[in-house]
């Protein structure tokens, strides 16, 4: 299994210099888990740095992952 928090999503949504380090981990979607925060933190980011559409996009890529609720 595969955790990318949000921070790993914003990377790769905004073409950052670690951003083809992630694409092997974000494309295989059989493993990925996704927190369901890091939805709204990277789509929070997303908006402000590239706007709705941009923002939309990533969050509906980042639930095709599994989410889950973080808790203890």
């Amino acid at each position: 299994m595969s955790v990318v928090g949000s921070s790993g999503w914003i990377e790769y949504a905004l073409d950052g210099p670690n951003a083809e380090a992630l694409r092997a981990p974000l494309s295989d979607l059989d493993r990925l888990i996704v927190p369901a925060s890091s939805i709204f933190e990277a789509y929070r980011v997303a908006l402000r740095e590239r706007g709705q559409p941009v923002a939309w996009a990533l969050a509906a890529t980042m639930r095709q992952g599994r989410v889950v609720d973080l808790d203890a």
